[in-house]
């Protein structure tokens, strides 16, 4: 430590920390000439000093190290200090004494500076830290937008990541996959950390508020904002990185479960409305595995059980719910597979018991409906499990059986089996479904005839019965009904086993009574094929040709053989003697009838149909039938050779492996139609290569030796199936009129020879599977190895044409796209590798898809042509789609195309009015849009022209303004869609209406100073509206406005239909149901809103709203959500006693400010309650306090319990103090100790 009075030297560098101490004198003389000797040293002899003589006595500095010229410098000074004391008189400084004193001293100093360096050092690195933190904070502040939009784009790419991880999660448990604990546990922390950002972000404008006075921004909140969203961005990118570590799994598409029939109106008799509740019922009871239905063919089992399907899928009763038909002849695999595709699991060829008994005992809620069963079964060989393996657990699997016979207590123990037997209809219900189908209006009892009478008591009160006859005798005359009475009870009926003899005359008659008689032959054809088989139209058409049907000839087009086919199917249909299939390519066939039709087959036709053989049948026993259909899962002993010279057809289905290679002997003259695509042979006897009379042939997958067929000359219709190459040979078939090489994902086509397809001139159908992409261009030099495009050129028959043409390979300009009929062309892109569920279900035979391909003028007559078409990536949408000639799509995929709207009129053609559209486009049903960058859908004049559309899908469009954008000044009529079901719009964050309600000065809508307008405005009529979903649509503030008046068209309201209503995600929305639109809202079903911070209440009207129909509500993640229509204040009530009063299922999780789930009036009237879900993430900002409120003194609460009798599951997450009186509540047994537990 320095003392006072002493004068101290030392030297910095400017900027820097580096100096030199020189240390400390008495006088001020001294210290001057120290200084002066560093300057010297530092600056040279340039350098200004303040006693010039002490020049000649500094040492030469630049031979001294730091050290040296301290101490010299020291010396200078004492040197200094010597001569002042010589001059005074005073002693001698310079003594030995002095000079050890010195060195004493500067020894001293030197450990001084040693320790100021170290002081210095720890003292500029904690300068620095607190300069970089300072800067830091600041940044907090002054980069807080920054940090926000940073954390908002990390935060999608998170989403993003999150999505693919559970969808391939949610395909490992389908599949029975058990999902690792760290993909579980980072699934947990995504969702968690994605919660909080967006409870995080939803406060961001916060930042924007003011202070003082509104005249300065509010800092505070800024800081806050800056540092919170830089410190959550390095979370969401730590956990986006973990989760891109995770390996992908491996999916397919599975196909779309099998759609719900319509249903016929005898499901609405007492008989079988009684019936039908008593199933639902049985069914939510966990103590029942097992319902049995049974009852005569024909009375209506299957249908009973498809609207118990459609009905528990309706209530969410099931997670999962999946019928197989068994039939007579139990196919194990072919009911796994069935029961596989609909529950998304794909099943390998070992291990399917396991695989499917562990996804249906995957915790969930499954239901399995067996239809059509003829024997006691073992339901564990299948892979379901059994009322043994499950207990009485809630997440189960229950299986529901048709059967024909009493026998499920030999499949399931009696205890946990319930048993329902369906009767024939009573003499009332019968005679109404009689009369209703003939149109026929009368007083059943009174004015019914006794003819008429006879006639349906004829039919002994079985429904595919009485509709077979009633419609034969639909518009007939008085004899005929006569004359029909006498053909019932005159029929000579051969007995089938388990078909009651009034049911088979009732459709014998029918079938004698079909015109034109074609049908008849057309009607015994599908009698051939499998038990509850679907049944293609193809097939039809193609065995109609072969077998010459339906009046075929050899020359007749297979075009002319199709529209006969279709005609004929339309007349069975109406007949009640045909069922239709899953989509109009396929129809089914009633088993009854079938066992009907087989009988007649063989009778009047001589067919013989048998499809439960244990082995091949004797010999001789089918000598005399023309046509054949034999199926067995082995038939074992197959003849050598088959030796009959009469039958022209023969169908064969089994497992067998081969068959003789003589087999075909004897028969080169008679056999016209082979069917083995039912066989598992590998490859082909010898001996068909002599069947020269062949003209239809159908063969199995991956068949070996196809070379012979090119002996078959006079072959017409030929199937193959999952081949990797074409035989050469197949060039031979000049009369080919039909070639169709499959569809086998499991094969891949490599290999079409050249000049094979060009040879085969006659050729009316071509299916090339969507794998062939080896097309080779034959202008090349090189020899080529497979076939080309330019070969299509030789079918100038063709009329139905399914192909794949990869990017990079041109089809040829001459191709004649004019004549198809029936097309299923894939230009860039196949349609097997996207995921289009559409082209899975659709019957269209028109289907065309073209991705990132420039548009040919030779593609245009194909566009117009299309029933269903997909565009990818398509430039100049706007001049393909303009025009006219639309008239035939039905269903319109547009994906990743640009342009300023996706259907109207161009610019240039505005202010011409007769350059309309005409009727393009109006019979379109179904339009889906996706990632494209529209400001518009369509101008109000094609807007108009959607008469069909029932589905639109808008998704991910950010671009978009509107959908509807107008077209000049004054467009502010009505307008209408009548048939328009279901509107889905996701991610649109830019959207501001549906449809302007005021027209501005520019094509593209809503211009950005117009006011905030709602979704949907007045002039928008949607009648038939049943689902609304608005995800993600930033700008929207409100569906309806307060003055919104549906439009009333053919007496329906707009909106008025509405089922189902979901939002999530619209941060500006403040108001869900506004008032007004209440009253129009009474089929209201489902109401689900998420993620919308300024809803306060979901329907804003809590005084004298009700909603009757509503059985499902789900509030979630609604942090300002107070007040809802369950605990609305008992001051409201006003004599309503419940806004809900039919609701079933209430689902509320994650909103903070309610403080109270239900008032005690409320709760007291759910009498329909099934499911209750309560849930509230964990936080001290949790105003929940109890499930039901506790009602004040001064209210009269009522001491009277609360009854929910028919409350089947209970699901609460407690994150703050829940409060029920359990001791007056009163529950379904086993339920109060499970909800005491979950609190």
């Amino acid at each position: 430590m320095r003392k006072w009075g002493k004068w101290v030297a030392e030297v910095r560098q400017p900027n820097s920390r580096d100096r030199i101490w020189l240390g400390s004198y008495r006088r001020a003389e001294e210290a001057a000439r120290a200084f002066d000797a560093i300057a010297f040293y530092l600056r040279g002899p340039s350098v200004t000093l303040n006693f010039s003589d002490c020049l000649s006595n500094v040492p030469d500095a630049a031979e001294l190290s730091r050290s040296q010229i301290q101490v010299a410098a020291s010396r200078h000074a004492q040197r200094a200090a010597e001569e002042e004391g010589e001059s005074s008189g005073g002693g001698a400084v310079g003594t030995s004494e002095q000079i050890e004193d010195g060195k004493l001293q500067e020894k001293e100093q030197r450990k001084k500076r040693d320790k100021m360096n170290v002081v210095d050092q720890i003292v500029g690195k904690i300068t620095e830290v607190a300069i970089t933190k300072c800067f830091r904070h600041i940044g907090y502040l002054c980069h807080y937008n920054d940090n926000v939009q940073n954390l908002e784009a990390e935060t999608r790419g998170l989403e993003v990541v999150l999505g693919s991880i559970n969808n391939r999660a949610e395909r490992d448990l389908r599949n029975a996959q058990v999902i690792k604990p760290d993909v579980v546990k980072w699934q947990k922390d995504a969702e968690e950390m994605l919660d909080e950002v967006a409870t995080f972000l939803a406060n961001k404008e916060r930042s924007n508020t003011k202070c003082l006075n509104f005249l300065c921004p509010n800092l505070k909140w800024r800081y806050r904002l800056g540092k919170e969203s830089e410190r959550k961005t390095a979370g969401v990118i730590s956990l986006k990185g973990r989760g891109t570590m995770f390996q992908p799994v491996l999916s397919m598409s599975y196909p779309a479960p099998t759609p719900v029939s319509p249903l016929t109106n005898h499901d609405d008799f007492d008989s079988r409305q009684e019936i039908f509740k008593r199933i639902l019922d049985v069914l939510k009871d966990p103590t029942i595995k097992m319902i049995g239905v049974h009852g005569a063919g024909g009375v209506g089992k299957t249908r009973m059980v498809k609207e118990v399907r459609s009905q528990v899928k309706r209530d969410g009763l099931f997670d999962d719910v999946a019928i197989a038909v068994v039939s007579r002849n139990l196919d194990i695999k072919k009911v796994q597979g069935e029961l596989a595709a609909q529950l998304g699991l794909n099943l390998a060829d070992h291990g399917r018991k396991d695989r499917l008994l562990t996804r249906l005992q995957n915790g969930k809620k499954n239901l399995v409906i067996l239809d059509d069963v003829w024997n006691p079964l073992d339901l564990e060989d299948i892979g379901i499990p059994t009322a043994t393996d499950q207990g009485n657990k809630e997440g189960c699997c229950k299986v529901l059986v048709t059967s024909r016979k009493n026998l499920f207590h030999m499949i399931t123990p009696k205890a946990s089996t319930r048993v329902f037997l369906i009767p024939i209809l009573r003499e009332k219900e019968a005679r109404t479904l009689f009369m209703k189908t003939v149109e026929i209006l009368v007083n059943f009892e009174e004015e019914m005839s006794s003819v008429e009478k006879a006639v349906c008591d004829e039919c002994a009160g079985l429904p595919v019965a009485i509709l077979a006859v009633a419609k034969a005798l639909k518009g007939k005359e008085s004899y005929a009904w006569q004359d029909a009475l006498t053909q019932l009870k005159s029929c000579n009926f051969n007995q089938i086993v388990d078909i009651d003899p009034n049911l088979f005359s009732s459709l014998k008659f029918s079938y004698d009574h079909l015109e034109p008689r074609d049908a008849r032959s057309c009607f015994l054809l599908c009698s051939l094929f499998p038990e509850d088989a679907e049944i293609s139209i193809d097939d039809l058409v193609r065995y109609s040709s072969g077998m010459r049907l339906l009046g075929a000839i050899h020359s007749t087009p297979l075009e002319d053989v199709r529209n006969r086919v279709l005609t004929l199917v339309t007349c069975l249909k109406a007949s009640c003697l045909l069922l239709g299939g899953e989509d109009d390519s396929t129809v089914k066939m009633h088993d009854v009838i079938r066992d009907v039709a087989i009988s007649i087959a063989k009778d009047e036709k001589r067919y013989l149909v048998q499809h439960d053989l244990k082995k091949w049948p004797e010999g001789g026993t089918y000598e005399g039938y023309l046509v054949i259909s034999l199926k067995s899962e082995y038939f074992h002993e197959i003849p050598r050779e088959l030796g009959c010279k009469e039958f022209h057809t023969l169908v064969l289905r089994s497992k067998d492996s081969s068959l003789p290679d003589s087999f075909f002997n004897g028969m080169e003259t008679n056999l016209e139609v082979l069917d083995l695509s039912g066989m598992a042979i590998e490859s082909l006897p010898i001996s068909l290569s002599k069947l020269v009379k062949l003209r239809m042939l159908f063969l199995p997958n991956r068949i070996r030796n196809i070379s012979l067929l090119g002996e078959l000359k006079s072959l017409e219709i030929l199937r193959l199936d999952g081949i990797d190459e074409l035989a050469p040979e197949i060039r031979q078939l000049t009369c080919l009129k039909l070639l169709d090489l499959g569809n086998n994902e499991d094969v891949k086509l490599r290999v079409i020879p050249p000049n094979v397809l060009s040879n085969l001139t006659r050729m009316e159908e071509l299916c090339i599977p969507d794998n062939f992409d080896q097309w080779q261009d034959k202008a090349t030099n090189e020899e080529r190895w497979n076939a080309s495009l330019v070969e299509l050129n030789s079918l100038t028959c063709l009329t139905t044409l399914k192909v794949h043409i990869p990017q990079g390979k041109s089809s040829p300009n001459n191709l004649c796209f004019e004549s198809l009929v029936r097309f299923r062309i894939s230009i860039g892109v196949p349609f097997e590798r996207l995921p289009i569920d559409h082209l899975k279900r659709s019957s269209s035979t028109s289907i065309l898809k073209l991705s990132s391909v420039p548009l040919e003028d030779k593609f245009k007559v194909l566009l117009v042509k299309s029933e269903v078409l997909y565009l990818h990536k398509m430039e100049g949408l706007v001049e393909m789609l303009h025009g006219s000639g639309f008239f035939n799509l039905k269903y319109l995929e547009v994906i990743e195309c640009d342009g300023e709207h996706l259907l109207g009129r161009p610019k240039q053609f505005l202010q011409t009015p007769q350059q309309s559209m005409s009727r393009s486009f109006c019979n379109l049903s179904e339009l889906c849009v996706e990632n494209c960058r529209f400001k518009y859908l369509f101008c109000l004049s094609v807007a108009r022209q959607l008469e069909q559309l029932q589905v639109l899908t808008v998704v991910k469009c950010s671009n978009m303004d509107v959908i509807v954008g107008n077209e000049r000044p004054g467009d502010d009529e009505e307008i209408t869609f009548p048939r328009l079901k279901e509107i889905y719009i996701k991610g649109l964050p830019n959207l501001r209406s549906f449809c302007p309600s005021k027209r501005p000065n520019s094509i593209t809508g809503v211009s950005n100073s117009d006011p905030t307008q709602p979704l949907f405005c007045e002039k928008v009529g949607v009648p038939a509206l049943e689902e609304l979903s608005i995800i993600g649509l930033d700008n929207i503030s409100e569906i309806w406005d307060k003055q919104f008046k549906p439009i009333m068209k053919e007496g329906t309201q707009s909106f008025s239909q509405l089922r189902s209503l979901q939002v999530n995600r619209c941060p500006r929305l403040v108001n869900v149901v506004p008032s007004n639109m209440v009253p129009w809202l009474t089929n209201l079903k489902s109401l689900f809103v998420s993620n919308c911070d300024l809803v306060v209440h979901e329907i804003e009207d809590l005084i004298t709203a009700v909603f009757p129909s509503l059985e499902s509500l789900s509030l979630r993640d609604l942090q300002n959500l107070r007040e809802t229509g369950l605990n609305k204040k008992e001051d409201y009530l006003r004599g309503i006693n419940v806004v809900y009063p039919n609701i079933k299922e209430i689902d509320i999780f994650g909103c903070p400010n309610l403080e109270s789930i239900f008032s005690a009036s409320t709760f007291r009237n759910l009498a329909h309650l099934q499911v209750l879900n309560i849930g509230t993430r964990w936080s001290s900002n949790s105003k929940l306090k109890a499930i039901v409120e506790t009602p004040r003194e001064r209210d009269g609460a009522s001491d009277e319990p609360f009854v929910l009798p028919e409350l089947l599951t209970v699901l609460t997450f407690a994150g703050a103090c829940l409060e029920l009186d359990s001791a007056s509540t009163s529950w379904n047994q086993g339920l109060l100790s499970r909800l005491e537990n979950s609190f």
